[in-house]
């Protein structure tokens, strides 16, 4: 559900090179790594001591709510950072009442359609000369503020990405400013879905339908459909792209499994990751590009595209090559646990949390899957605790991924290369294989 909120300015913790501009003053102010965990952290709604004075099979429906929980750990946090200090950056030279503010926005459309047209004809030559259009291309490219965000499916990045943009709403209401008046709805942040396949027109479909919802406009006047693409041409659609971003005074755009370009082709894929930062350093919005290890190995092919994408920073969702006290998973293992609606023996607690780790081979989808399972299935039994058969119960009910959990749990290289989006080959070889998979 979208967010919107009346602005509501403060200058407590911005920093005094952003004061004075209402864009940056209506977010929230940047919150300490305490402070931040704190925020982000989502406890379920429920009550364990009233909940185990329920009948089980009442107390099943509890488990839903177990599901709504989010543990952050340092990754998230440090993505947290990263997305609230280049958000507000970008937001610097937006001011509206700066001189710089209103020439930005008079020149996006041309400038964005530019130098997106001179990639395209560089692209073109690469094709007919038989080079790779990503790396002909790389030299070319802007740097830009993008941060990339990979890991395994299942990992939680866009469960991450998500909380940390929704800690400021997606769409702040200004109507004035310091005595002045000021009408403007600002967009904060985007996410939308990258095209299936690496197409611009399906990519500017997107962000045009999400900043329709986002801003509540009408379906039969808004932007997808002022741009149908029976009308317009690419060309059309980039420069309008740009200027909607621009007006709205866009913080930040999410675009999510950014691997499923991979499968596009040469001259696509380039096009498309030459649109997105021509975008992003002309409207000078930032960007996070999330994807599993087939984006990596697609950004691979180019030193020079690499180096821009993660130019902002980047951040990896890894699987854990064993279970820790204190990482990530134990973390939210010991919240898993500690709000089980069945009790758990103290003494078994620690074994318990291991072998989770074991069946779910610490992929967080599969482990929260597989308690939630679990804790269904001992309810509707009347099960007195929390046991491993409940596990193995829940197991047996994931067949379709007992092939690539088998793989890893016998650390199995060459069965673990049909799995693309469990882990990239460079994680393989450095979590699990030290030096057994080569350069």
């Amino acid at each position: 559900m979208v967010i919107m909120s009346i602005a509501c300015y403060q200058s407590k913790d911005v920093h005094p090179d952003q004061l004075g501009n209402p864009l940056i003053e209506a977010l929230r102010p940047t919150l300490t790594n305490k402070d931040a965990a704190g925020v982000l952290a989502r406890r379920p709604a429920i009550s364990l001591d009233k909940e185990r004075l329920l009948p089980p099979h009442i107390r099943v429906h509890s488990v839903a709510a177990i599901s709504d929980m989010y543990v952050p750990d340092i990754k998230t946090l440090e993505l947290y950072a990263m997305v609230d200090m280049q958000m507000k950056r970008s937001l610097e030279r937006h001011n509206p009442f700066s001189a710089e503010g209103q020439r930005y926005l008079d020149s996006v459309q041309a400038k964005v359609l530019a130098a997106v047209s001179d990639d395209q004809r560089r692209i073109a030559k690469a094709v007919k000369e038989g080079k790779e259009p990503l790396s002909a291309l790389g030299k070319r490219l802007p740097d830009i503020r993008s941060i990339l965000v990979t890991g395994a499916s299942g990992m939680g990045k866009s469960s991450a990405i998500n909380r940390v943009l929704a800690l400021n709403d997606q769409v702040i209401e200004h109507s004035n400013y310091m005595g002045q008046p000021y009408h403007q709805k600002q967009l904060v942040w985007l996410s939308v879905f990258a095209p299936l396949n690496a197409s611009i027109s399906g990519l500017c479909h997107s962000i045009f339908a999400a900043v329709d919802e986002a801003l509540g406009l009408p379906v039969d006047t808004g932007y997808a459909k002022q741009y149908d693409k029976k009308h317009r041409t690419n060309d059309v659609l980039i420069s309008r792209v740009a200027q909607v971003l621009a007006t709205h005074h866009l913080g930040i755009l999410h675009i999510d499994d950014l691997h499923r370009i991979a499968d596009g082709t040469g001259a696509n894929k380039a096009a498309l990751i030459s649109f997105i930062m021509q975008l992003s350093d002309v409207v000078g919005v930032p960007m996070i590009l999330s994807g599993t290890g087939k984006l990596m190995k697609m950004l691979r092919g180019s030193f020079e595209v690499s180096r821009r994408v993660i130019a902002a920073g980047s951040v990896e969702f890894e699987l854990p090559p064993e279970y820790v006290k204190g990482d990530g998973f134990a973390n939210l293992a010991n919240a898993l646990f500690k709000f089980s609606l069945l009790p758990v023996s103290e003494d078994a607690l620690e074994d318990m949390k291991l072998y989770l780790f074991d069946r779910s081979q610490g992929i967080t989808a599969v482990a929260v899957n597989l308690f939630l399972q679990a804790q269904m299935w001992g309810l509707r039994e009347e099960a007195d605790f929390m046991t491993k058969e409940l596990i193995d119960h829940a197991y047996a009910r994931i067949k379709p991924l007992h092939s690539a959990l088998s793989a890893l749990r016998r650390k199995d290289v060459d069965a673990i290369r049909d799995f693309e989006d469990i882990a990239s080959l460079d994680q393989i070889n450095r979590n699990f294989f030290s030096g057994a998979l080569g350069p």
